[in-house]
């Protein structure tokens, strides 16, 4: 400890002297009696809130010792205690009563039994400690200092950047003597790395055993229990696996550090190598001048306890990363060093109240650019990469790194953002850049905006997340419309406002037009919205929304999709739909590479400083997450984008000896650019990822934030200035430069051709004679190509679900009321155009084409039977029709309704009808025989009581063989009766016979006739 500073409190002092004092008795230690503890600062309540990880362990140890304490002079006093052991015996007596033993002898007893145990453990320990130690590495002081850095090596194994050559000043680090360090910095770091620095010898029995026990009780073995002696031999020499043979070398090592080298070296060591995220520097005095513009000497509680915080873990508590998460650490080491007793509740409170934002210097909050490295920020997404996978810092801790990186593209990269070869549309409009191999996944070349030359600065195109927009229609809703859904790319889609579900917004296009009926391919090649809207709706019902979020989230890698967070609005990149251009990459990946997904990566292994060869870890697994059917399919779509002829700034990309496969996407500010000048809905982030076969090259250009008064926005100029189109352009030439031709994605023998009829799904087989305008073709899935004809009455007309019939008696009538369920769309010819009006939104569509163009007009049409004949067939051009019948009272009628057009007759539904009964008129016929009366009899069920028969002789000639039915003397022929009459009333029936004057029999007077009815 340092003795030309004042130091308030005098805790590391006496630590200091009291770890010096062991040393210098050899071994000798003289054990105090134990009369009581001062742990009055032991019991002080820790905020709740502070984190609980590796580097916030309480110090137990004096209350562990006053337990011990406790519980020795507990068992002292049962055995010393007056003339009492405990159980009523006098101590003096201790001996076997009725062949039992005392308590005393009992506890002789257990402590020689745990003494017994304690030696063959021990014994068994050291066995296994020997293994845990087999073949470790020998103790390198080289490594500890900043005398070994980190060397990357790019795809030919050749070195392409050394992390010591690179900050600020020219130089990776700046050591500051500890002698010289401000008494904030060692105090901060003390309390939040390690309580117990000044009394252990390089291994803290007591943190590791807490360490363990939180381990068991939570299960993720997370807890590493590491002293900063430990952690200093983690970054300098070992890897950062958790492994039980590591760790024990990491102990073996840390005590062997702390028999050569003084606390006041290790500490010195320690602060100087680690990594604070202070832009492309190392070490604490780069930190301080770095972050606040002054020397490690002069910090306050403050800066001091942000610079200790912030090296658990930087990339999370860099204020230049996060401003909030940088604060909440800082106090927990602010909580710490009060908790410790460093300094004061007053002295925390006013450290806390400090702003951190007042403190850093400008600096620190912008881009600090030194002489051009092609290089920086590829190193900067390997440095990221290997802290995420293994953990370690390799700023801080020395290895090589072997990397895919080729420094052709790369350095094209670097020139292009550097605007060497490319001019951006205005000076503040950013962009990342990601390039790789579509097979592999292994990125070759990044760019992580304008002007960057920050080793550990923000790399946008790895750690910035932003809305999509259309660029992922095709890797979300089409992609899974063909794996699901059985579309072909020649399918056809509606494009028509639709409202958001759960809201009253209505969904538009980013021309304010719809069009109704579209072919999918102009669809994703004007990148209309509703369509795919509306296509992962249909998804979605048919296998859930949490598959749709598996899909994006564990199939594709977006990270940031969650099923708590995912909605519909996914299908056009808006609502909490967030990706990094690297996932990007990944996603396109997989469309180019026949449905497998493999994690992008920058690392191909790793040698450790102890030599051990590294790359299990970075052999990411290649996994099929679709079909390579749905994976070409939806190359086809992203081909076409630039061939279909739609100026649509992908097109600029054609005209080369292989395929190029693109989709853009654009995002706006909505109202929320308002408050800087920003019209309403202007753009806000354009995307556009390219493709070959081999590579896709992702590219993001936008504006990290809005600025009043800078046109923080996409404006026509700068739309039409196709700045992300002249990007790819750049790019696909030095991906493929001195390369082979790298061919088209290949057609799988599972997706076949189709020709089918516009419009139709399932799709119908065209028919004879159809214009080829009708027709269409497109590529399926071939497990999916199931045509159906095109009349049948499943597609051209609908089965009649709902049909009425009625009928009702109307004085002496029968009206017949027939009702067919409307035919979808009227069942008229349709039109070209029609409504697709929503709301308040009116829009006018075209149809491709309709059934009705070919077949007419559907009609409506019934068939009447009485007693299981027809006796009458109804077509109407309506679905509502009455009309009057003659049918008897006692028949049974069914009428059976369905759909016709000119060339078709669809499916029947049949309902049998009530018949009521009436009264009704019954026409008497003209009768020329008995015949005609009988059947006249039958048909009307009637008795032949009804007609009386006789036969009158006449000599009038005229009368010869006449058959006459009269009722009341008048002939009936004609005449109407009503039923119920009828059945009351007798007719004469008579024939007349004519007999000759000559012929008159005798006994009958002269002159005499017959009366003969009049008719």
């Amino acid at each position: 400890m340092k003795d030309n500073k004042e130091n308030k409190d005098n805790s590391n002092l006496e630590e200091t002297i009291i770890f010096e004092s062991i040393k210098d008795e050899k071994d000798t230690v003289e054990i105090p009696t134990f009369t009581g503890l001062d742990t009055t600062k032991l019991h002080k309540q820790i905020d709740p809130n502070l984190e609980n990880d590796d580097d916030i362990l309480i110090d137990n140890s004096k209350e562990n010792l006053k337990a011990a304490e406790e519980e020795l002079n507990s068992l002292y006093n049962q055995q010393t205690n007056g003339n009492n052991n405990g159980n009523g015996d006098d101590p003096k007596m201790a001996k076997k009563k009725n062949g039992k033993y005392s308590r005393l002898e009992k506890l002789n007893i257990f402590l020689a039994s745990i003494l017994t145990l304690m030696i063959i453990g021990f014994i068994g320990a050291g066995f296994v400690w020997t293994y845990l130690n087999s073949g470790i590495q020998d103790l390198d002081i080289d490594a500890l200092s900043n005398k070994k850095n980190s060397v990357l090596y790019d795809k030919n194994k050749e070195e392409f950047f050394d992390l010591s050559l690179y900050s600020e000043d020219g130089t990776s680090h700046k050591d500051i003597p500890y002698m010289e360090m401000d008494q904030n910095v060692i105090d901060a770091f003390i309390s939040i790395e390690d309580a117990r620095f000044f009394k252990h010898t390089g291994f803290d029995i007591p943190r590791f055993t807490a360490a363990i026990a939180v381990n068991l009780k939570t299960f993720d073995f997370s807890q590493g229990g590491s002293t900063l002696t430990m952690q200093l031999i983690k970054t300098s020499h070992l890897s950062a696996d958790k492994d039980v043979k590591r760790k024990a070398q990491e102990i073996t090592l840390s005590r062997e550090v702390e028999k050569i080298l003084t606390k006041d070296e290790i500490f010195e060591y320690y602060v100087n190598k680690i990594n604070y995220g202070a832009g492309n520097s190392r070490g604490l005095e780069n930190a301080a001048i770095f972050y606040f513009n002054k020397s490690a000497t002069e910090l306050n509680i403050s800066e001091a306890a942000l610079l200790a915080g912030v090296v658990n873990a930087p990339n999370a508590y860099s204020p230049l990363k996060d401003l909030e998460t940088a604060k909440r650490r800082r106090n927990i080491v602010i909580d710490q060093m009060e908790y410790h007793g460093y300094i004061d509740k007053e002295e925390a409170e006013l450290a806390k109240a400090i702003k951190i934002e007042n403190q850093l210097t400008d600096e620190a909050s912008k881009t600090v650019t030194t002489a051009d490295n092609p290089y920086i920020d590829y190193v900067s997404a390997v440095i990221d990469e290997i802290y995420e996978t293994m953990g370690i810092d390799i700023i801080a801790t020395p290895m090589e790194v072997y990397t895919f990186m080729d420094p052709k593209v790369q350095t094209d990269i670097s020139r292009i953002q550097n605007e060497e070869t490319f001019t951006y549309p205005d000076k503040i409009m950013q962009s990342a850049i990601v390039t790789g191999d579509n097979e592999t996944g292994q990125v070759i070349g990044i760019g992580a905006g304008r002007n960057s030359q920050l080793v550990k600065g923000f790399n946008r195109a790895t750690d910035m997340w932003q809305q999509p927009g259309s660029v992922t229609k095709p890797l979300l809703s089409y992609a899974l419309a063909f794996e699901h859904l059985g579309w072909a790319t020649s399918h056809v889609v509606e494009d028509r406002p639709v409202q958001y579900a759960g809201t009253d917004k209505i969904l538009g296009n980013a021309d304010g037009r719809y069009r109704g009926e579209v072919n999918l391919k102009e669809a994703v090649a004007r990148s209309l919205n509703t369509p795919a809207y509306l296509a992962l709706m249909n998804v979605e019902n048919k296998i859930g929304k949490r598959a749709v979020a598996q899909y994006l989230n564990e199939s594709l890698g977006f990270s940031k999709v969650t099923e708590e967070t995912y909605d519909t609005q996914h299908a056009i990149g808006g609502s909490t739909s967030l990706v990094s251009p690297m996932e990007l990459f990944g996603a396109q990946a997989v469309m180019m590479n026949g449905g497998y997904y493999t994690k992008p990566h920058t690392v191909d292994y790793v040698i450790t400083s102890d030599g051990e060869k590294i790359e299990d870890l970075f052999d990411y697994p290649r996994t099929k997450v679709i079909s390579e059917e749905t994976a070409f399919l939806v190359s086809e779509l992203e081909a076409n984008n630039v061939t279909s002829g739609i100026i649509n700034r992908m097109e600029v990309l054609g005209g080369r000896p292989y395929k190029v496969y693109a989709k853009t996407g654009t995002t706006d500010y909505g109202v929320h650019g308002l408050p800087y000048g920003i019209p309403e809905g202007a753009g806000k982030d354009q995307w556009m990822m390219a493709s070959s076969k081999e590579f896709t090259s992702v590219v993001w250009m936008g504006f990290d934030k809005p600025i009043k008064g800078e046109d923080t926005y996409w404006t026509n100029a700068k739309y039409n200035a196709n700045p992300l189109g002249r990007m790819n352009i750049l790019l696909l030439n030095s991906l493929h430069a001195n390369k082979a031709n790298p061919g088209n994605v290949t057609r799988p023998s599972g997706v076949s051709d189709i020709t089918h009829v516009l419009s139709t799904f399932p799709y119908a087989n065209p028919i004879k004679d159809l214009d080829s305008k009708y027709i269409t073709s497109g590529l399926i899935n071939s497990k999916y190509k199931n045509l159906v004809n095109l009349d049948a009455g499943g597609v051209t007309l609908e089965k009649l679900d709902g049909f009425k019939a009625e009928l009702k008696a109307e004085g002496f009538s029968k009206n017949l009321t027939l009702e067919w369920a409307e035919y979808p769309e009227g069942g008229a010819v349709k039109p070209e155009t029609y409504d697709i009006s929503l709301g308040n939104v009116k829009a006018t569509g075209k149809r491709l084409f309709d059934i009705s163009w070919i077949f007419g007009p559907v009609q409506y049409e019934a068939e009447v039977r009485v007693d299981g004949l027809v006796l009458d067939t109804i077509t109407s051009e309506d679905f509502k029709v009455t009309k009057t019948l003659d049918i008897p009272n006692d028949a049974e009628v069914k009428v059976c309704g369905y759909y016709k057009n000119n060339k078709d007759k669809g499916a029947e539904t049949c309902v049998t009808v009530t018949n009521p009964q009436i009264d009704q008129a019954i026409d008497i016929p003209a009768f020329n025989n008995m015949g005609d009366v009988n059947k006249f009899i039958t048909d009307n069920k009637l008795s032949k009581d009804n007609f009386k028969e006789e036969t009158v002789e006449t000599n009038d000639i005229n009368m010869k063989d006449k058959f006459v039915v009269t009722y009341n003397n008048q002939v009936v022929s004609g005449s109407a009766y009503k039923e119920s009459d009828l059945k009351n009333m007798v007719f004469k029936v008579t024939t007349y016979k004519y007999v000759k004057p000559e012929e008159k029999p005798e006994g009958k007077p002269d002159g005499k006739k017959e009366n003969t009815p009049q008719p």
